[in-house]
C-alpha cells in the first residue's frame, strides 16, 4: 500500500480510511454503486499517479478501476463475515456554508 494514491477529490475522509484499512488487512470486499457492484481485493496501480483497482485474486496484476464516484457501501465478501467497511447513508452530513 502506498500514500502515494490519486484519491479521488470527492471521496470523504472516512472512506479513504476505510479503504486503507482494507488494503492494509488484504481483506476481499464488494464495493457496491447504485447500478453495479464488483468483488475483489483493493489494490492500486503503478506508476506516478496510483489509481485505485478492485483486483479478482490478492496476487492478480490489473483490475477494474474503481470509480471516481463514491460507492454505496463496502462490504465484506464473505457471507460469513458480513462486515460493513463504508456505509453512504451513516456519512456524517456535510454543512455547505452559502457566502456572499
Amino acid at each position: 500500500m502506498s500514500n502515494d494514491i490519486a484519491w479521488p477529490k470527492d471521496f470523504p475522509q472516512s472512506l479513504i480510511s476505510a479503504i486503507r484499512e482494507i488494503m492494509k488487512n488484504h481483506l476481499r470486499v464488494k464495493v457496491i454503486y447504485r447500478d453495479y457492484s464488483e468483488s475483489g481485493y483493493i489494490s492500486n496501480s503503478i506508476g506516478p499517479h496510483k489509481a485505485l483497482l478492485i483486483v479478482k485474486k490478492s496476487n492478480s496484476f490489473g483490475g477494474v478501476s474503481m470509480s471516481q464516484r463514491i460507492p454505496l457501501q463496502i462490504v465484506s465478501s464473505s457471507k460469513k463475515d458480513g462486515r460493513v467497511f463504508w456505509d453512504f447513508a451513516k456519512m456524517e452530513p456535510i454543512l455547505f456554508v452559502h457566502t456572499q
